[in-house]
């Protein structure tokens, strides 16, 4: 938790980790630093430094991936500034437009999204979550990721992802819920869990951020997973951690 040799004190040191765990930003955090000892004790780049390194931490202690069986969703997110935010839900707002307009609004949002770091998500429920940066939506690297994380003969649950279609032949038992239509069918089948988590994610990645490089991008990714894993007890997991 705390570096050794450096300048900054001992107790600045241990406001920066308690910031860090209460999901602060960096500018936030020396507000408040300088707000308690009534003077300017930590700038935002040295906060960010020590910021960076947690994140460092984090992202070098998930390097396997994880074996899930029983009940899986399944589903891409897309992270990159701004673009992330267009999203289907803004196409089905258009649904008073004549049909070719809405057919060239959708390839504008593909568009947009072709710019962003597709991520894909697996979400085991009542478990942990485990996130896998992918290069393309192909159904060769999506069924070789699954097959990399779910156990054969689970239960997965998925949108109707074109690559995910064909999960059944690979000895899943497979539930796509079309989006277009509803989000939970009438069986009761939904990915809401991991929907749920991508709007969480976007949200706390906006509030610090109003855009993060492509080059850190899994880092802060690979951090919303940890916090979501160690939901119960983040603090002492990262305290373990950083040891």
């Amino acid at each position: 938790m705390i570096l050794r040799a450096s300048r900054i004190p001992k107790k600045v040191q241990e406001h920066i980790f308690n910031c860090f765990v209460d999901d602060m930003s960096a500018v936030l955090c020396v507000k408040q630093a300088t707000k308690r000892w009534k003077k300017k004790v930590v700038s935002r780049p040295c906060v960010n430094r020590y910021y960076r390194h947690f994140r460092e931490r984090i992202y070098a202690a998930t390097p396997h991936a994880p074996r899930f069986d029983g009940e899986v969703e399944i589903d891409i997110g897309f992270f990159a500034g701004r673009a992330a935010k267009y999203t289907s839900a803004l196409v089905r707002k258009l649904a008073g437009l004549e049909p070719g307009r809405i057919v060239a609004k959708r390839k504008e949002i593909q568009k947009e999204k072709a710019k962003s770091q597709p991520v894909l998500g697996f979400l085991r429920r009542n478990g942990d979550i485990y996130l896998l940066p992918i290069k393309s939506k192909s159904r060769l690297q999506l069924e070789s990721a699954v097959r990399l994380v779910v156990v054969k003969g689970s239960i997965v649950y998925s949108d109707m992802e074109k690559g995910l279609a064909h999960l059944k032949l690979d000895g899943y038992t497979h539930h796509p819920i079309n989006h277009s239509l509803e989000y939970v069918d009438k069986k009761g089948n939904h990915i809401n869990g991991i929907e749920s988590f991508w709007r969480g994610c976007r949200q706390a990645m906006s509030k610090n951020f109003r855009g993060i490089p492509r080059s850190t991008l899994m880092r802060h990714i690979k951090e919303r997973e940890f916090r979501y894993n160690h939901r119960h007890d983040f603090e002492q997991a990262l305290k373990s951690l950083l040891k």
